[in-house]
């Protein structure tokens, strides 16, 4: 990102179509489980990194798409870049629009959380709720497919951990990790009960751009660009 220095962080997040587990056998059977995982994907650039960024793929055993599964690949992604990059002080997340992930008033709350817990400035920038937009589309792709011909070739994957550690021997230029279902479930532990009184955003669907100004406060437009910008307290 040309504008990005080197303090600053750009994330494009998505959540690929899950993949389904199978091996040989099942493939040529009628009468298998179809057991999913769920990949959640990411791409950095980093203001010192020129036009290389960084490629990630959070592998789990759990199907949800929800907002306590996001938010916990959020905390892995933030913890992850500021223990490599620990002057970090702006973080800038690209997103669709899809609303049971990330355009929610839950997730654009716990932002307001995140620049408390972090002492970092977040904000966010919606494209339209379509798939295919950019880079982070092909992670997903490309991590199924480095799994799938190696169960053709014979290999065993019935378990998220399986997938992660083929993908491990597989690649070197996309860092994939494994998320345990007890992680999810301590985000939602902590978060079921703060989120059952948390207003909405006015208009959040027409909106493109979020900005964090202080915890529960955050500042909303049209656009980055946009001259009109609302300011919103949770």
């Amino acid at each position: 990102m040309e504008n990005a220095d080197d303090t600053t962080v750009v994330y494009q997040v998505d959540y690929a179509e899950n993949y389904t587990l199978q091996d040989q056998d099942q493939i040529q059977s009628a009468h298998w489980s179809k057991k999913q995982l769920s990949i959640s994907t990411a791409y950095t650039w980093m203001g010192d990194s020129g036009e290389d960024g960084y490629s990630f793929g959070f592998v789990s055993n759990s199907k949800k798409h929800d907002k306590f599964t996001f938010i916990t690949c959020l905390e892995i992604l933030v913890q992850e870049r500021t223990a490599l990059m620990p002057d970090v002080d702006q973080i800038i997340f690209f997103s669709d629009g899809a609303a049971s992930q990330c355009k929610n008033r839950y997730i654009i709350q716990y932002l307001t959380n995140m620049m408390d817990k972090f002492d970092i400035e977040f904000s966010w920038n919606y494209f339209s709720s379509l798939h295919g937009k950019g880079v982070v589309d092909s992670l997903g792709s490309a991590l199924k497919r480095l799994v799938w011909i190696d169960v053709m070739a014979g290999a065993r994957c019935s378990s998220a951990k399986e997938f992660v550690n083929i993908c491990k021997r597989k690649t070197k230029t996309i860092i994939v990790g494994l998320v345990q279902q007890a992680q999810f479930d301590t985000i939602e532990a902590l978060l079921k009960l703060c989120f059952q009184n948390i207003v909405g955003v006015p208009n959040i669907r027409k909106q493109h751009h979020i900005n964090v100004l202080h915890k529960d406060v955050i500042e909303y437009a049209l656009y980055a660009t946009s001259k009109d910008k609302y300011v919103f307290k949770f």
